[in-house]
């Protein structure tokens, strides 16, 4: 697999977003835990139209969307200077290096 395409599990994207409520709003975990799971209304343009009705989700999920595109921008970016750094290409480089590089 390549690292790049690596994405975080499920458990630690949304131990990441309950860590950074904590931060950002000043709560305890309990609560930005509880903010997370609450349902919400999803945007007007995701409804069906002629629905009255908002269909809801939890507070978490278009939060997971946003992570894993975030964590993918920046790996794309720290992975390229890594190669960069140490005179390799990701093409190129065997999979005996990669593991010795690994660690």
């Amino acid at each position: 697999m390549l690292t790049v395409d690596m994405f975080l599990d499920p458990k630690s994207k949304f131990e990441m977003t309950v860590e950074t409520t904590v931060e950002s709003m000043n709560v305890t975990s309990a609560v930005a835990n509880a903010f997370h799971l609450q349902m919400i209304n999803q945007p007007f343009r995701k409804r069906v139209r002629g629905s009255v009705a908002p269909l809801a989700e939890r507070a978490c999920a278009p939060l997971g969307i946003v992570v894993s595109h975030t964590v993918s921008a920046i790996k794309a970016v720290v992975v390229a200077g890594w190669f960069a750094s140490v005179n390799s290409m990701a093409s190129t480089m065997l999979f005996g290096t990669a593991q010795e590089r690994k660690s």
